[in-house]
């Protein structure tokens, strides 16, 4: 027994160990594909900025951990599937069954350490996706708000430098020299009245590289002046040559300033369970505020102007001015008598002017009231799209979990129904089942952001959808039944053929 118990811990250690490596490997090349993907898109934001490769470094570093939701579902459904089908491939897994030990014995290392993956990534997806995404989108934010790195171009204008245009009709070898400088310098703000003309100049950086020099040769100065600050057509003009002349221009505007993280930390993807709870029921409470605020104002405007007060004061303060015809007392006794009549025709009380006046004040105070509402509409609308992002955010935290579990469940059962390894054949499986789970995934998702959709069958439509192909392909492999071999499946349509012709 105790023999048997020990060659068990050694066969749970080999599958073990079979299956870690390709976990880790598989994980860091979907991160590292996921890293290309991201550099790829926004290489336009980062060509050109002067970054340095620490700043570079860490926005990889922080953009890498938000990565970890796709990469670490897929990595499990190929490591998985790349494990169990080396066992099938070599015989291990027949050897194993030949031996007494079935299927779910020599899973169970692995079904353990799945269960042990789906707890990591709960509690990466409440604590730590939230703090690496709040990282990661601030600093994005300041690397792509970054001015482009000083550099002049041969006769163009370089407007980054504040209140300075810059032009130079060339450059020299040493890409320090420059020719035909003309600087125009906008900093006292009253339109193009100085002007910097050289022949030639050098430029170079400060010590601190927060500044750059020009040192101009051969030019000449040009300014013009008023005796007020009132625009005159006339002005006094001045002109300074100059044999040489340094100026220097302040470089700070191109650095690179790091936004206060406090300023992302309301948004849904930077939150916890607890916190998104919290922002569920204020956004919540606010719709209610806003309801009440839109009963009391139309139940005060309504107040404001009902008829009874329009006509107990017609004669008196009524903005319409209206007067009721020459018998007033049977006049008001007719309107008493057909107000309680809903038939009756109310603008013949009055004359003609009047009932204008009169039609004209609804239909303004229906469209006024119309767009009332609909301004009301759109900013309820507004509060329940972000709940509605809220809550999604708030079921992704659990469906990553769910995830893994869901995708070990396809891999390894399908690894040892085809019991064929490698990286080739299981990578084009996995990528193609993992295809169509991401695309139901994202199409559950939009569905649930835009109100299509309850939020449960939204959020958990791929995970449900993937769920009972595990469980097939589980009792499948469990049961040694032939799913993917071509021999079975040709008896099986030559005896379905068969039946068929004898019919």
């Amino acid at each position: 027994m105790q023999t048997l118990t020990n060659s068990m811990k050694k066969l749970h250690l080999m599958v073990l160990k079979a299956y870690v490596g390709p976990l880790v490997m598989t994980f860091f090349i979907a991160i590292f594909i996921l890293l290309m993907q991201f550099l790829w898109l926004y290489v336009d934001d980062f060509i050109g900025k002067g970054l340095g490769l620490g700043l570079l470094l860490e926005l990889m570093f922080y953009t890498s951990w938000t990565m970890v939701p796709l990469a670490l579902p897929i990595s499990v459904l190929l490591s998985s599937l790349m494990t169990m089908g080396n066992l099938g491939e070599h015989y291990e897994l027949a050897a194993a069954k030949t031996s007494g030990i079935s299927l779910w014995k020599l899973m169970k290392p692995l079904i353990i350490t799945a269960v042990v993956l789906s707890g990591i990534a709960f509690y990466f997806s409440n604590y730590l996706y939230p703090l690496a995404n709040l990282k990661h989108q601030s600093l994005l934010f300041d690397v792509r708000q970054k001015k482009m790195a000083f550099n002049l171009e041969e006769g163009s204008f370089y407007h980054d430098i504040d209140n300075y245009v810059i032009r130079v009709e060339k450059k020299g070898l040493d890409n320090s020299t420059i020719y035909g400088v003309m600087i125009y310098d906008h900093s006292d703000y009253q339109g193009l009245t100085k002007i910097t003309v050289a022949d030639w100049g050098v430029i170079s950086m400060s010590p601190d590289e927060k500044s750059v020099i020009f040192e101009l040769h051969d030019g000449c100065n040009y300014e013009e002046s008023a005796e007020n600050e009132t625009y005159q057509s006339k002005r006094q003009m001045q002109r300074i040559f100059f044999k040489k002349q340094i100026v220097q221009f302040s470089l700070e505007s191109f650095q690179m300033d790091r936004t206060n993280e406090d300023l992302f930390k309301s948004n849904y993807s930077m939150q916890n369970i607890t916190q998104l709870n919290y922002s569920v029921d204020s956004l919540n409470t606010s719709i209610y505020q806003k309801i009440d605020e839109t009963t009391n104002f139309f139940k005060a405007k309504y107040a404001l102007f009902s008829f009874s007060d329009s006509l107990s004061n017609t004669e008196k303060s009524s903005p319409l001015n209206l007067k009721p015809n020459k018998d007033s007392s049977k006049s008001l006794a007719k309107i008493d008598d057909d107000s309680m009549n809903p038939t009756s025709n109310f603008l013949k009380n009055f004359s003609k002017k009047e009932s204008d006046n009169l039609i004209n004040t609804a239909m303004t105070m229906a469209r006024n009231n119309k767009q009332t509402m609909e301004f009301f509409n759109k900013d309820i609308s507004f509060v329940e799209d972000s709940i509605r992002k809220h809550q999604v955010a708030w079921h992704e935290k659990f469906t990553l979990s769910f995830a893994c579990l869901v995708m070990f469940f396809i891999g390894a059962p399908l690894g040892a129904i085809i019991r064929k390894g490698g990286l080739g054949f299981s990578l084009v499986i996995s990528t193609l089942l993992f295809i169509v789970y991401y695309v139901m995934n994202m199409i559950g998702k939009e569905y649930a952001l835009a109100g299509e959709m309850s939020l449960w069958m939204g959020m958990w439509f791929s995970s449900f959808l993937f769920l009972p192909l595990g469980i097939f392909f589980t009792l499948k492999a469990a049961n040694d039944s032939p799913l993917l071999d071509l021999d079975s499946w040709e008896k099986s349509f030559s005896s379905l053929k068969k039946k068929w012709m004898e019919r």
